[in-house]
């Protein structure tokens, strides 16, 4: 039998106010890389951002998925299409539009320009 405790904790109320204007945003982009089946290759590095127009703060690269990260990479698949997942910090309020642009020192970087920002910050690119 599961019994449920209620207990009273007391924080401390400068701790409760910076807490309470915390917000946990993320941008989730849907990715789909098209390429030569079983010959093009593709992964990303930790050097993509979404970099908004409206200033010079980038947002971070937090989660990545069904995708390598440098230096790994992976073959395109069968039907000349992958699809992967991108997760970032979030952009500032003031954000109308944003770039995604990785910062390597070889061709072949993921780039999407000009991206107007919609409330769900929940986007689809396409990176041929």
């Amino acid at each position: 039998m599961n019994t449920l405790i209620e207990e009273k904790i007391d924080i401390a109320p400068e701790l409760l106010e910076q807490c309470s204007t915390l917000e946990e945003k993320q941008v989730i982009v849907h990715c789909t890389v098209t390429g030569i089946p079983y010959y093009n290759t593709f992964r990303v590095w930790p050097t993509i951002y979404l970099i908004p127009k409206e200033s010079d703060k980038k947002s971070k690269l937090l989660h990545y998925f069904n995708i390598e990260m440098y230096p790994a990479s992976q073959l395109i698949g069968a039907t000349g299409q992958n699809h992967f997942t991108l997760i970032f910090e979030g952009l500032a309020p003031s954000c109308n539009y944003f770039d995604i642009l990785e910062i390597i020192p070889e061709t072949g970087a993921f780039e999407a320009r000009n991206i107007a920002r919609n409330e769900s910050d929940v986007y689809s690119v396409i990176f041929d």
